[in-house]
């Protein structure tokens, strides 16, 4: 229980949207319930002597991203980061180079963190995620990948709710600059496959 409590919590802190859920509490009913859960395993926490660092604090859907803006958070990197010819950052994984959903959102928010919102790049930056937006919402890794400890490769097409989260969080800020629903209804694509079980075609494994 603490485990998926405390998974809760960092997902939670990282999307950023609670702005959208005004409206949608109908559909998402138990998301009080589980924010319930990360209270009580803060307070469990707190209890044994654990200090927990709260992130989140002083936190805003439209504001700097974490400490994001600070310094230079991306620089190329021989052999392993590129840029391509639009400006969208690459990884290389093998002897190609992929977009990474996680390391395409981190750009946009390391962006929009230095500019204080006001960057033509972090549009761009975010329509060329939303284009590899997947139909189901999710933001795909289309490459195979090896995660340490498992003994065979994922195959492409993979997804993962740091993905997700991540790039909730690039979209709650570009929809608070522009208003532009494409932005809005991005988010609520990717938050509708995050929350979706595993079974029935979704992100979410309850495995905590």
């Amino acid at each position: 229980m603490i485990k998926l409590a405390v998974f809760i919590l960092f997902v939670f802190s990282l999307v950023g949207a609670d702005f959208w859920l005004h409206d949608k509490l109908t559909k998402y009913p138990n998301y009080f319930g589980w924010r319930g859960l990360s209270e009580t395993a803060n307070a469990e926490y707190k209890n044994l002597g654990v200090e927990i660092k709260n992130f989140g604090s002083g936190y805003s859907y439209d504001g700097p991203y974490m400490d994001y803006g600070n310094g230079r958070f991306f620089k190329q990197s021989k052999g392993r980061i590129r840029l391509d010819d639009s400006g969208i950052p690459q990884v290389r994984y093998g002897e190609e180079f992929h977009y990474n959903p996680v390391t395409t959102a981190q750009f946009a928010l390391a962006e929009y963190s230095r500019a204080e919102g006001v960057s033509d790049k972090f549009l761009e930056v975010v329509d060329s995620l939303v284009s590899r937006q997947g139909e189901a919402g999710a933001f795909r890794y289309n490459f195979s990948f090896r995660k340490y400890a498992h003994e065979e490769d994922y195959d492409p097409g993979w997804a993962s709710a740091m993905a997700q989260g991540q790039a909730l969080s690039a979209l709650a800020r570009a929809y608070a600059l522009t208003g532009d629903k494409k932005y809005l209804n991005s988010g609520w694509r990717a938050f509708d496959y995050l929350m979706t079980p595993f079974e029935e075609g979704g992100g979410e494994n309850g495995s905590g």
